[in-house]
């Protein structure tokens, strides 16, 4: 291996498939796990997750791109926040375990919304500078896994137009990750972007 421009060698390739299998499976156990702690009445697993993934994901980052990525993290765990509260205003929405306010977006769900945020990376990294794709993706995906929690008991959905709802407020979540976390870690061999 050639030394690199700060005169490190670059770390030595992890096989690709088992990386993205491994992380795959760490998903959706996570998820899981927060979804049935939810549909169950209990909520500290969701923020739990949520907090050990956003400070692991602090911790392995680079002290030069540590304050962007913990910016990320708050921007798309309040964008979250805000669009699960405007849900259940609306009355499209209502969550297992709900916080004081039935409308407000429960902790359990603000937890999940931030481990999507750190464990997402990858696949934000992959949608950047792909925004048509990465609409697509949050408008067909967003809407699928809360149709799953709804069916596992973490949530009720008023039918159609919350689903079109999830639609749309996914369709700009998955881009708006894309943005703020799909740059390059200053480690990644690549410099940093913002």
């Amino acid at each position: 291996m050639e030394p690199t421009a700060l005169g490190a060698a670059p770390a030595p390739r992890v096989k690709t498939w088992s990386l993205l299998l491994l992380r795959f499976a760490a998903y959706q156990a996570a998820w899981f796990g927060i979804v049935l702690g939810a549909a169950n009445g209990r909520g500290v697993p969701g923020i739990a997750i949520g907090a050990a993934c956003a400070a692991a994901a602090l911790a392995l980052e680079p002290a030069e791109s540590r304050l962007r990525l913990a910016g990320g993290l708050a921007g798309l765990t309040l964008f979250g926040i805000a669009a699960e509260s405007m849900l259940g205003i609306a009355g499209l929405a209502r969550w297992a375990a709900p916080s004081a306010a039935e409308w407000a977006c429960p902790p359990w769900l603000a937890g999940m919304w931030l481990f999507f945020a750190a464990a997402g990376t990858p696949l934000f990294r992959a949608l950047r500078g792909r925004a048509p794709l990465a609409v697509l993706a949050g408008a067909l995906g967003g809407p699928a896994a809360y149709a799953s929690a709804a069916r596992l008991g973490a949530a009720a959905l008023a039918g159609w137009p919350a689903l079109l709802a999830l639609a749309v407020i996914w369709a700009a979540a998955l881009p708006l990750a894309a943005f703020l976390l799909g740059g390059e870690r200053a480690s990644g061999g690549r410099a940093a972007t913002s």
